[in-house]
């Protein structure tokens, strides 16, 4: 998750600040972010990199999604789509 609200293991989030910085960080060291189907040409690419985050919580469009679009990135989210109905924290509404 992105967020300060954290609600589970502490391991698996990230404050939208700390996020932000890591972003900051890409975009003005030259990375190139890059989707999945970019790895087979991936060694053409310069400093590529491939952001993905789990669960596809609410925070995901919330906190992440303007930051991606801040610094230009992309991301990949892996949304567990099963639990989307009765979790208020998967839910992007």
């Amino acid at each position: 998750g992105v967020t300060n609200d954290v609600w589970g293991a502490t391991d698996l989030f990230v404050r939208p600040e700390d996020l932000e910085a890591q972003l900051q960080y890409l975009a003005e060291n030259g990375y190139t972010p890059i989707w999945f189907e970019d790895l087979a040409r991936v060694d053409r690419i310069e400093k590529p990199v491939l952001l993905t985050f789990d669960d596809g919580y609410a925070d995901n469009y919330h906190e992440l999604f303007p930051l991606l679009q801040k610094y230009g990135m992309k991301a990949t989210i892996f949304v567990i789509t099963g639990t989307i109905d009765y979790n208020p924290r998967k839910s992007y509404v």
